[in-house]
């Protein structure tokens, strides 16, 4: 996980993760394209079968990698709420 962080992008990803081809298209086309993004949706609708061609395999594969990786998000939303509440 030292590798992994939130602009790791899915191709570095699928090469941590080994994610099928498949799935890769998959987030490129709906613009998944590195770790914060996939977080976000995840963080959003807790599953990613909304999201075009992603079928059930393809939504649990995105699910284990956003909840291996939720505690990258989760200190960076963190951090981000600090910031807003410092500025103000």
């Amino acid at each position: 996980m030292d590798d992994v962080s939130l602009d790791t992008t899915i191709v570095e990803l699928s090469e941590i993760e080994s994610l099928s081809i498949r799935l890769i298209n998959i987030c490129k086309y709906n613009n998944l394209t590195d770790l914060s993004r996939i977080l976000d949706h995840y963080d959003s609708h807790g599953h990613f079968l909304d999201i075009r061609n992603c079928g059930v395999q393809s939504s649990n594969e995105l699910v284990r990698i956003s909840q291996k990786y939720i505690s990258l998000h989760s200190s960076n939303q963190a951090i981000d709420n600090e910031l807003c509440i410092s500025v103000w």
